[in-house]
């Protein structure tokens, strides 16, 4: 289940909304994923996007592991937030209003993502992955969406990072997921998970984490990505695995 709140953040919080990281939000996030009729606020300013933004500027100042109740955010909350509005059986009843406030926490999350790849964190890899699945509920949902982009068709291979599958069908273009690797790669996503595989150290585990995101949205990813990235991705990878 979803819900609309009405009110706004500094009347759910009492004023802590200043705090590096809003406690009282997390709180509140705790108690509405753990009822029995679960919610997930996903309106503008609701618990959950703020959230993630207080994650994101902690993770671009590289203090967010100062912060136990966020670290403990980004393994609990987000990632239950996140599993049920992208995997649900219930994103088919939600409104239009609804999957959109659903997307436009997903463009937070994208960009929260990106300035955590050098951290390895898991749980936000696994959230990746989720996101850039073309296969999750929420992106078949939405596979009618067209993309946002303002780039003319004939340049999306040469200027954009993603674009619908080549002999996609209208009512199958997913949009909204083309969208996202495209924020991604405009944050500098690409730039940095290729220096993180090609120049880190790496182990089994965490390249798998790596790639998978890229591999299931691989066939949505332009000419310019392939020969910018995903060569040099493929090729430390294949060296890693036989050394």
């Amino acid at each position: 289940a979803l819900i609309r709140v009405s009110f706004t953040v500094d009347d759910k919080v009492g004023g802590d909304s200043s705090e590096d990281f809003p406690l009282k939000l997390l709180a509140s996030l705790d108690e509405q994923l753990g009822r029995p009729k679960w919610v997930v606020p996903v309106r503008a300013n609701d618990e959950l996007e703020t959230l993630i933004k207080a994650s994101i500027k902690l993770a671009k100042e590289r203090r967010d592991k100062e912060f136990e109740e966020c670290q403990r955010f980004y393994r609990e909350g987000l990632t239950t937030s996140f599993i049920r509005i992208l995997t649900d059986e219930a994103v088919k009843t939600w409104k239009p209003d609804i999957q959109l406030d659903i997307y436009n926490n997903s463009r937070y999350l994208v960009e929260l993502c990106v300035y955590k790849i050098e951290d390895d964190s898991t749980y936000l890899l696994d959230l990746l992955a989720i996101v850039f699945n073309p296969s999750c509920k929420l992106n078949v949902f939405n596979s009618s969406e067209d993309p946002m982009s303002c780039v003319p068709r004939e340049k999306w291979e040469e200027l954009l990072y993603a674009r619908p599958l080549p002999d996609a069908h209208k009512h199958n273009m997913k949009g909204r997921l083309v969208d996202l690797i495209n924020r991604f790669g405009q944050l500098g996503g690409f730039d940095f998970l290729k220096k993180r595989i090609c120049q880190g150290e790496l182990t089994v585990n965490i390249l798998s984490f790596l790639l998978r995101p890229l591999g299931l949205c691989s066939s949505f990813l332009t000419e310019r990505v392939r020969n910018d990235y995903i060569i040099a991705i493929v090729d430390k990878s294949i060296e890693f695995i036989n050394s």
